[in-house]
């Protein structure tokens, strides 16, 4: 995966208008030793990135990150904004990413992205999985 460097997400416009894959995220602290690389999210992945949302957009991320950071997109985002300020959420993107690479991030990291709403709102599918 080639991600973007991380951004905050009131940098949107540094985002393409473009389809593809994007991860909104906050700080947490880690920071990867030299040649680390995380067999998943790929070798450039950010350190100090905890990601909490993963989305997609058929045709522009950057439109996307838009209504998220206007607080339109998803509510935890939004929660998250109102609650600490947009200084601390930030968001990398790969539009390189097939759109239907959301699936595989959510079935993949049963923990990964605990502000996707899909995830939580239809509940027992997590479960489902996990006992698979």
């Amino acid at each position: 995966m080639t991600w973007s460097r991380k951004y905050q997400l009131s940098k949107y416009l540094n985002a393409p208008k473009k389809a593809g894959v994007y991860i909104i995220g906050i700080p947490n602290g880690y920071f990867s030793e030299p040649g680390e690389v995380d067999n998943f999210l790929g070798e450039n992945y950010p350190d100090n990135f905890e990601p909490m949302y993963v989305g997609i957009s058929k045709r522009s991320i950057r439109s996307r990150l838009y209504s998220h950071y206007k607080g339109n997109g998803n509510k935890h985002v939004r929660d998250h904004i109102e609650k600490n300020g947009s200084e601390n959420i930030f968001f990398i993107f790969d539009e390189t990413l097939k759109t239907e690479i959301e699936d595989v991030f959510l079935f993949s990291l049963v923990n990964g992205f605990p502000w996707n709403v899909k995830r939580r709102e239809e509940g027992n599918w997590i479960k489902f999985i996990t006992n698979l």
